[in-house]
């Protein structure tokens, strides 16, 4: 394949190099390592998730927007330069298909019209997030869950419930709630164990669940409630 990249922006984010484990004392302070990087921000963002939830809703809004947003992985860059021409500043204004191929009208930032055809396109536009598309639940139960800020994802308490007792959430809709690690495998670790302990407090369990270990264990809700069963 031999692949060409058109992107908006005048120029790309790269990641930087990760700093060494073993850095001078003084170093090493003003920069700490974390699950998502150096720096102290990040430092926040990936090992206190707890802490931003705790901040005024628009700023939660602007962190979970603006902090560790897209870039390339550091050790990906020289072999991408290399190797994938780049139309930087270019926009896409018109894509018709021309037999079996496809042809981009772009236009530069000078204004300057660019032509381009090419077997296959990969629209790489980004993807936000939003309650109003989890078409699994219900509409009127979306419109009714409280929501931080100005935006469209659910308000959580400490453990990941919503404000629908019994409706928990995890992964990219809980950003806004607890930050950019939400965004990461290195935040799972933390939702696992604040989203079960909510679920089992909801449930009402009390110690150790029985039945075999690995197996599937009915969990007795509340009295008028059908069992709920867990693996």
């Amino acid at each position: 394949a031999r692949p060409c990249l058109v992107a908006r922006r005048s120029r790309l984010n790269w990641n930087t190099v990760p700093q060494p484990l073993r850095r001078p004392a003084l170093r090493a302070l003003r920069d700490p390592h974390s699950g998502l990087g150096t720096g102290w921000r990040s430092w926040v963002w990936s090992e206190l998730p707890w802490a931003v939830r705790r901040l005024p809703a628009p700023t939660r809004e602007r962190i979970a927007a603006t902090a560790l947003g897209p870039a390339g992985a550091w050790w990906l860059r020289d072999r991408f330069e290399r190797n994938v021409p780049a139309l930087m500043g270019h926009r896409l204004h018109r894509a018709v298909a021309v037999g079996g191929r496809t042809r981009l009208g772009l236009t530069t930032a000078a204004g300057e019209s660019v032509v381009m055809d090419t077997a296959h396109v990969i629209a790489a536009t980004g993807f936000a997030p939003r309650l109003g598309r989890l078409e699994l639940l219900d509409a009127g139960l979306r419109a009714a869950l409280a929501t931080v800020g100005e935006g469209d994802a659910p308000e959580l308490s400490a453990v990941f419930e919503s404000s629908w007792p019994g409706l928990f959430f995890a992964g990219l809709l809980t950003a806004p709630s607890f930050g950019p690690s939400m965004r990461f495998v290195h935040g799972t670790g933390f939702t696992a164990g604040r989203l079960v302990r909510g679920v089992r407090k909801r449930l009402g369990a009390r110690g150790p669940l029985p039945g075999p270990a690995g197996g599937v264990r009915p969990v007795r809700a509340s009295a008028g409630h059908p069992e709920t069963y867990l693996r």
